[in-house]
């Protein structure tokens, strides 16, 4: 791997050597979960079931995924 580019060598670091969540970041994970189940359930009450509200919730789900990604990572090699 030394021929890779140190940009690519952090890529690599960060996708292969990924870490486990501690219990504060499950608490964190858990605690921004909490606040999408409730825009979640604003956006299911409010908004009219169309092409829109599917967006909004698949962009929720999206956002979910990576906080989820960013809070176990923490301070690792990409920040």
């Amino acid at each position: 791997m030394n021929h890779l580019s140190s940009e690519a060598k952090a890529m690599r670091e960060r996708i292969i050597k990924w870490q486990s969540p501690t219990v504060d970041d499950l608490r964190n994970i858990r605690a921004i979960e909490k606040d999408c189940e409730r825009l979640l359930d604003a956006i299911l009450l409010h908004c009219p079931d169309n092409h829109e509200r599917s967006e909004a919730i698949d962009y929720l789900e999206v956002l979910l995924t990576w906080t989820r990604k960013s809070i176990i990572r923490g301070n690792g090699i990409d920040s």
